[in-house]
């Protein structure tokens, strides 16, 4: 998906899935976006590791699940456009019915999926954090303020890291 020998489909391979996430964020043909973009998302993985990283290989499990959701129902082009055209089906629905029952069933699922999926990252994050002894002695977040990459206004961090109590209790 992602071809090194030519810089043009090289670049285009990159635009594709940004289009894709514009799409899938205001909510447009979610139902051909979510799959194609989860293959896009595969290919830049598999292409470039530097590009990822581990947050990052949280939205292949959570695209795998938001297949099966209905995301485009409320609060999207896709449901202002069926709004707007009325009961009229398009050609997939007229001819590819799945029971209502299914279709909640599946939606329900595959949120409680990604809840999940979301929860056990915080649970393993805090287990882990709870067996560090920089968190636990309240010095973890005097560390992270002495890196370079979270220092975005470096005053304002040298500042916070010099009052003591204030470190123990942002740990």
């Amino acid at each position: 998906m992602f071809p090194k020998d030519n810089a043009f489909f090289f670049d285009l391979s990159y635009w594709i899935p940004i289009v894709l996430v514009l799409m899938l964020l205001v909510g447009y043909k979610t139902r051909f976006v979510t799959p194609v973009m989860l293959l896009f998302w595969i290919g830049l993985q598999t292409n470039s590791m530097l590009v990822t990283n581990g947050g990052d290989t949280i939205l292949r499990p959570t695209l795998s699940f938001l297949i099966f959701a209905e995301l485009s129902r409320h609060w999207s082009v896709d449901a202002w456009l069926q709004k707007r055209r009325g009961d009229r089906k398009s050609f997939i629905q007229r001819h590819l019915q799945v029971p209502l029952w299914l279709s909640a069933g599946l939606h329900r699922t595959a949120l409680t999926l990604c809840c999940y999926q979301i929860m056990l990252i915080y649970v393993n994050s805090s287990i882990y954090k709870l067996m560090g002894k920089e968190w636990t002695e309240g010095s973890a977040f005097y560390y992270s303020l002495n890196r370079d990459t979270f220092q975005v206004v470096p005053l304002l961090s040298e500042l916070a890291w010099q009052i003591t109590p204030a470190m123990l209790v942002a740990t």
